[in-house]
């Protein structure tokens, strides 16, 4: 599986054509039962477009989603992101002059 609970993930495709969910980033929460393939129970700060089984669509900030749809986040940390953007703030301003 690509994700474990407490992943930060991106969302990588789904299920529904056109998807506006596609490049948000989640949170995994645990895993889910499903028949055929794994999947989670993801978290979103903002609402994703889920899809039911009925082929009904409404807008919510917790779904389902099957591991192969997310690419978890790591290697970073918070830690990590902080001393990454101090660093860029940090770096000379270079102008270019055409």
């Amino acid at each position: 599986m690509n994700c474990k609970p407490g992943d930060l993930a991106i969302i990588v495709g789904s299920g529904l054509p056109a998807d506006p969910d596609i490049g948000k980033i989640v949170t995994v929460v645990e895993a889910v039962p499903s028949e055929g393939e794994p999947c989670w129970g993801i978290e979103c700060s903002v609402p994703l477009l889920v899809g039911y089984p009925s082929g009904e669509k409404r807008y919510a900030r917790d779904a389902t989603i099957a591991d192969r749809h997310l690419r978890p986040i790591r290697g970073i940390g918070q830690d990590g992101l902080h001393d990454a953007q101090a660093g860029h703030r940090d770096r000379p301003r270079i102008t270019l002059n055409h």
